[in-house]
């Protein structure tokens, strides 16, 4: 009885935190000579997604307002791989099985979280994200998509982590030379 009301409560004290302080954050999205526009428009959407989910209280800078902190992201391959394997799957045209597929999207990108008014970055990284997806026997089962669209999620997920994460050393107002000794 006791545990029950503990956990009727929760719900309740979750919903009287006060939302976190907005932080506004300029985005970058530039591709690599060899990457499609198509793949780095739909990585730049993804991340849009990604950033302005209420993980930490990110918001994008708009036109005409200003960012306290600037993210530039490079994506720098994107490569698609088809191989036979998986499921065969029911073709209706035909009435038989055609043999199974295995998609690989491999995703590489550089990110840097640059706070205004400075130029060496708080936070630096290059990823990778690898994401494989093999037919199934239902014929509505697209792996190709299904592999883009989780490596698209893995490597939004991972950004928006790390600069939620970031957010900490950077904070939200003055330059670091206005505020003084810096905080470690």
């Amino acid at each position: 009885m006791i545990l029950a009301a503990a956990f009727l409560a929760l719900p309740a004290a979750a919903a009287d935190r006060p939302a976190p302080e907005p932080w506004r954050v300029s985005l970058r999205v530039s591709a690599a000579p060899g990457v499609a526009e198509r793949d780095r428009a739909a990585f730049e959407r993804r991340l849009v997604v990604g950033l302005t989910e209420p993980l930490c209280g990110i918001e994008l800078a708009r036109d005409g307002t200003e960012a306290e902190a600037e993210l530039e992201v490079t994506l720098e391959r994107w490569r698609e791989r088809r191989r036979p394997g998986g499921a065969a799957v029911f073709d209706p045209n035909t009435g038989r099985d055609r043999p199974g597929e295995i998609w690989e999207v491999e995703v590489r990108y550089r990110y840097a979280l640059t706070r205004r008014g400075e130029r060496k970055p708080v936070l630096r990284r290059s990823r990778k994200s690898l994401v494989r997806s093999a037919s199934t026997s239902n014929p509505l089962w697209d792996p190709h998509r299904q592999a883009r669209r989780r490596a698209l999620d893995e490597s939004a997920e991972e950004i928006a982590r790390a600069t939620c994460k970031a957010r900490r050393k950077v904070k939200p107002g003055k330059a670091r030379g206005e505020e003084g000794r810096p905080r470690n």
